[in-house]
């Protein structure tokens, strides 16, 4: 901040003698009862000003002048401290002051002996050499339109100067008084350095310095300041703010040093404070109160012994803010560092920043117990937030970094539709120092790198993302109910139930372990590794490249929902003493499928699993099977009047290593080519010429295909296939199972592909439909009926399944010559064939 070397233009129109003040008019009276060394003569310029001839100075340059009054009317005075007549800017031409004659004052003192306070309301010059100046009086001082011209120094001060040994200033002893600005304030842009020593100071106008130092409090202060010492002060006259700073009053200096010694006297800044380049220092031994605005140019330090509050107030700096109080509340205010760091820290107590603003463009450290950020925003380069042992509470609030942020301690942090960002890694807790608890129900952790978590509980429906890995370590339970999406590595281990409700994802591995472990969600991922100590129970989907699942129990259980599905589309390994595969739910593979007791130190299934229970669900592969057990159970599902078979089915080889097998009226088919697959068990199956089962299939409302474009024939187009007809996934899941009953086998012997069976199936169907002019729902006709040459067997079946049925004149092209054969070998074991 660059002052101007001339008066600001409000406080010229200000210093008017029409000015009203609370004070009587001026006049500068030497004291008589002071040595005849220390009485100055008062006389008038030839224009009319005051003009003091001081003293002569000591040895140390010090000229120390008494007086029973001192007060300045708005024209202002002269201190004579010219040995010669000299031009001055107030008064034209002054004489030389005769008590000069050894040589004009470095410094000079003016000191009141008065029960009345001084009234300064025109300015100081100094006529002469350029010396420090003081004003001195104990009674205390009301700066009006006060400045000083000429002085190098300038000072203000209630307290007494203190000679020291060698005839220099040594200190001053404050006891009581007040300075106060009012009305056109104080300009000392022409001094280098200003200071305002009092009990309390009242700034209720503008005050302009280059430098500025104002302390307040019973004090002992070395003569440049730098020094303070607290004394004993008198509690009868105890002022409720040391410094007290109304709406319309303002400080303005390059460099700002404000302190506050005297205990539990509070900093009240409602006005303006501006500080330049040389940045603004504030300690109060009281609290801090800040309503106004106080901006530097530089750096600020604000100190509190008791409470800093900010009150709807706005601290802004270009260098660095450090803000230290036994608490600190920014509640509906703004605090922000526009190109440097910020430090926050709360002694005793909390950082409040309710409907706040904390901004910084560099680091924002903040240090307390418990942060309260409902509805505020705290934004920096870099974030490091440690809320001790109490709770940061982020409801509706924003925490944003752009970069790295952290959030230490052992607090609990609840994140209620509330976000905490990271442009790239976010770490909550640390190992040694988890989060007691998180709540982030609808709200947001993102991390643009990565996003690493170490808590005791966790529980919410909110967002979980990292761009890259995602590491999350619960002692307790974890439940999550909302998305957690990164395109890294994902991992979560917990102490204690892993419950999924919503969706995790992850662009490479996904990888949870837990004491027990329930997914009701969506687990995806490229690999899926799933560890318990107890039970994996799955009511959801669970999809990956590769999954691998270890657990001493396994169940996967459709429910209601008919949703539960394990699937791989390359690889699925289960390692598990107990499984139950509930009705309705699946497990599949679109490569390999392996079931045993555990998994080894590549996650293969290794081992042999206790007890394995499929019942009215499904077991699948397209490559090979590998199923080890003590016991396996294919059971048909008969509860609730229903009758679901169980399935085992793979595309290529199937090894059932079990000692014992119970196969009730459920399927378990391979496709072998021409090696049959025997197993240690004599399963019950329906005769060869059982009927095929009536069941009807609805669809997933996913899995509907258009039927294929009907051929046109000299008889014109085919009768319309309606589009909602083909149910693909069902009409090849049935046709396998009723194929599987009648034949034996997986594919018949002109295809080794479900989908390419399909779609040749429905085309078959085509040219029949149109030449019989059949039409889908639509009963037949007496002709239609006539032409039927074989006997129509019960059941409805998907188009082109194979059964038991005589295709009398079916046009060649839509034939499908089924085979059903069962041998027996003559140990008694099943041979499907």
């Amino acid at each position: 901040m660059t002052l101007p070397t001339h008066f600001p233009p409000l406080f010229l129109a200000l210093l008017t003698p029409g000015t009203v003040l609370s004070a009587q008019a001026d006049g500068i009276v030497a004291d008589p009862g002071a040595a005849s060394t220390q009485q100055p003569v008062v006389q008038r310029t030839a224009s009319g000003l005051p003009q003091v001839d001081i003293q002569t100075p000591n040895a140390a340059g010090v000229s120390h002048n008494h007086y029973r009054q001192f007060d300045v009317g708005p024209r202002g005075a002269i201190l004579n401290n010219a040995r010669h007549d000299v031009q001055t800017e107030l008064g034209g031409w002054v004489r030389g002051n005769p008590a000069l004659a050894s040589g004009s004052a470095r410094l000079i003192i003016n000191e009141v002996n008065s029960s009345q306070p001084s009234l300064l309301r025109g300015l100081l010059e100094v006529a002469g050499p350029r010396a420090d100046v003081i004003v001195a009086n104990p009674s205390g001082i009301t700066c009006a339109g006060c400045g000083f011209i000429n002085a190098d120094r300038s000072t203000l001060s209630t307290g007494r100067p203190q000679p020291g040994p060698q005839g220099n200033l040594d200190s001053f002893r404050v006891s009581n008084g007040t300075v106060r600005i009012e009305g056109a304030g104080l300009y000392a842009g022409l001094s280098s350095h200003t200071a305002i020593f009092a009990r309390a100071v009242e700034i209720n106008a503008g005050l302009w310095a280059r430098h500025l130092r104002v302390v307040t409090g019973a004090n002992r202060i070395s003569a440049d300041g730098d020094s303070v010492t607290a004394e004993a002060a008198d509690a009868a006259t105890r002022p409720q703010f040391a410094l007290d700073s109304a709406l319309l009053g303002g400080m303005y200096a390059g460099k700002i040093f404000l302190t506050g010694t005297e205990h539990g006297v509070g900093v009240n800044l409602g006005g303006k404070v501006t500080a330049g380049d040389g940045g603004l220092v504030l300690h109060a031994d009281g609290r801090l109160e800040v309503s106004g605005t106080v901006h530097s140019e530089g750096s600020a330090r604000l100190h509190s012994h008791e409470r800093l509050d900010n009150r709807g107030g706005i601290l802004t700096a270009r260098g660095n803010i450090s803000l230290d109080g036994a608490r600190l509340n920014n509640a509906g205010g703004r605090i922000e560092s526009t190109a440097g760091a910020l430090d926050m820290t709360a002694r005793a107590g909390g950082i409040g920043n309710r409907a706040g603003r904390i901004k910084a463009a560099g680091r924002i450290v903040l240090t307390s117990d418990g942060i309260d950020n409902r509805g505020g925003t705290i934004a920096g380069q870099q974030l490091v937030i440690d809320a001790r042992q109490a709770t940061l509470d982020n409801r509706n609030g924003g925490l944003d970094a752009r970069e790295d942020l952290s959030l230490n301690g052992s607090s609990h942090l609840g994140n209620r539709q509330g976000h905490i960002r990271a442009g790239g890694r976010l770490a909550i807790g640390t190992p040694s120092t988890p989060l007691r608890g998180i709540v982030n129900h609808d709200g947001e952790l993102h991390a643009g790198r990565q996003l690493t978590i170490h808590a005791d509980q966790f529980d919410g429906d909110g967002r979980l993302y990292s761009g890259g890995d995602f590491h999350l370590a619960v002692h307790g339970d974890l439940s999550h109910g909302g998305t957690l999406r990164a395109g890294g590595d994902a991992t979560a281990r917990v102490g204690g139930i892993l419950l999924n409700l919503g969706r995790m994802e992850t662009g490479r591995r996904l990888t949870l372990s837990s004491a027990h472990f329930a997914n009701a969600g969506l687990l995806g991922g490229d690999v899926i590794r799933l560890s318990s100590t107890g039970r994996v129970e799955n009511l959801g989907l669970i999809d990956g490249r590769r999954v691998h699942i270890g657990a001493s129990r396994l169940s996967n259980d459709a429910g209601n929902s008919h949703a539960a599905m394990i699937t791989a589309r390359d690889r699925l390994d289960i390692g598990v003493q107990s499984l139950d595969n509930h009705p309705h739910a699946r497990i599949f593979s679109a490569g390999d499928l392996l079931i045993g007791g555990g998994l080894d130190d590549n996650d293969h299934a290794s081992g042999r699993a206790g007890s394995v229970v499929n019942r009215g669900a499904t077991f699948e592969a397209l490559g090979k099977l590998i199923l080890r057990a003590t016991r396996l159970r294919n059971l048909r599902n008969r509860e609730s009047g229903t009758s679901i078979p169980a399935r085992i089915l793979s595309g290529g080889p199937m090894l059932l290593d079990t000692g014992r097998l119970t196969n009730d009226d459920s399927l378990i088919l391979a496709n072998l080519a021409d090696r049959p697959v025997i197993v240690p068990a004599r399963p019950p199956a329906p005769e060869p010429t059982a009927p095929a089962p009536e069941t009807t299939a609805p669809a997933p409302e996913t899995a509907w295909v258009p039927a294929p474009p009907a051929p046109e024939t000299a008889g014109g187009p085919a009768p319309p296939f309606p589009p909602w007809l083909h149910d693909r996934f069902r009409a090849q899941q049935e046709e396998r199972e009723r194929r599987a009953q009648l034949t034996g086998r997986r594919f018949d012997t002109s295809h080794h592909a479900d989908e390419a069976r399909y779609h040749a199936r429905l085309a078959q169907t085509l040219l029949p439909a149109h030449d019989w002019q059949l039409i889908p729902g639509v009963v037949l006709s007496a002709m239609q009926m006539a032409r039927l040459t074989g006997r129509v067997h019960p059941g409805l079946f998907s188009l082109g399944a194979d059964g038991r049925i005589d295709l009398g004149t079916l046009p060649g092209r839509g034939r499908d010559a089924g085979a059903s054969r069962r041998d027996r070998q003559e140990d008694g074991a099943p041979v499907f064939r």
